[in-house]
Order: C-alpha cells, then structure tokens, then sequence
C-alpha cells in the first residue's frame, strides 16, 4: 500500500498530467478552428453554435470549477455569417473569461454567455466573467493589436476578433464591472435579409 506522502505525490502528478492532457486537446480544437479555410457564410442559429463551443471547452468548465450560465434569449433570430469565424470569436471571449478568473485569488467563479436581439435588426453575445477585470485606462486599447494585459500574451486574441466582427458589419466593446469583472459583447446584424448586403454573391441556406 503506498504510503499517505507517495498517495499524495500520485495525486498531484495525475492532476498535472490531466492538466497538460486538456490543454493539448483544447490546443488541438483551436488548431482545427483556425485552419485556413474557404469563407462560408450562411444564415444559421447562434444558440446552437454557441453550445458547440460549450461543448468544447467543457472540460475546462469542471477542472477550473467555474460555474458558466447559459442566458439565452428565446426565439432569437438567425444570423448572417462564417459560422466557423463566429465560432471563433465566441471561444476566444470564453478562455480571455478562463484566464481572469484564473488569475483571481479568490471570490466568485462564473462565466455568464448572454443572447439578445439587440433591435430587431441586430443579435448581441455578451460574455460576463468575474475575473479580474482590467484597469480603466487600458479598456480602451484592449483591442488593439499586440496589447495584452498578460505577461505573456501575444494580444491577437481581441484584436482577431474585432476584425471577424467588423467583416459582419458587427461591432465590439467591452464593459468594465464595478468592483471585479468584465463584459465582453459584440452585435451582428439578422439573418437572410442582410446576406446580400454582407456577403454578395453568397446565398442563404
């Protein structure tokens, strides 16, 4: 029988290595997502792309113990768009939310993904952490790129993704919570009848 001391150095090991295994995976998921790929835009719905994003970083959700809430707005409208591009967008808010949490030493841990239909023109995605959150004279540049509040980021990740958002003819901003906590959200415009506007010589599906 191993001894209490060993028991406890088997422990930490298996959680290291379960460390190491789920980010290799989620690595390897934003590898597939970020593979060059021809554009296709397609009319399609935000709730089931969003919980395909859930889906993948599932794993993160249990092993960081942050509690994410889905706030789904029913009956939204469809959007316009790169699915696989949106797609990318959605997950890069949700591990910029991982890190701030991560980076709190103490205090609530939650994630909270937000739909609504903005107007009825325009979708709105809002990603709420209770992290950290970021100094107010620096919310104005966090989506600039090669500015990252992390030591060792790159500051691609928002700058990346304000540019997908503006290809949709969306828009980008972030919210500074009072005491801790950010809100990242963008806004998108509806479904098949701005197709032709966005994307000419595309078609719905």
């Amino acid at each position: 029988m191993a001894s209490p001391q060993l028991g406890e150095e088997q422990e930490a090991l298996d959680d290291v290595i379960g460390d190491a295994r789920r980010a290799a995976e989620l690595l390897q998921r934003l590898r597939v997502l970020a593979k060059k790929t021809d554009p296709k835009r397609t009319v399609f719905d935000m709730h089931e792309m969003i919980r395909e994003v859930i889906q993948l970083v599932a794993g993160e959700v249990s092993a960081r113990q942050i509690s994410l809430v889905l706030q789904l707005q029913a009956d939204l409208p469809h959007v316009c768009g790169d699915r696989i591009q949106l797609q990318q967008v959605v997950l890069n808010l949700i591990l910029n939310a991982f890190e701030a949490i991560t980076e709190a030493a103490d205090g609530p841990r939650k994630i909270v993904v937000h739909t609504m239909c903005e107007l009825p023109t325009t979708v709105m995605v809002s990603v709420q952490d209770s992290g950290i959150g970021v100094d107010a004279d620096v919310m104005q540049r966090i989506f600039d790129p090669f500015f990252s509040t992390k030591a060792n980021g790159m500051g691609m990740g928002l700058a990346i993704s304000g540019s997908i958002i503006l290809t949709h003819h969306g828009r980008i901003w972030a919210t500074l919570l009072p005491g801790r906590g950010l809100i990242v959200s963008f806004a998108i415009p509806t479904g098949a009848r701005y197709q032709d506007r966005l994307f000419p010589n595309t078609t719905a599906h």
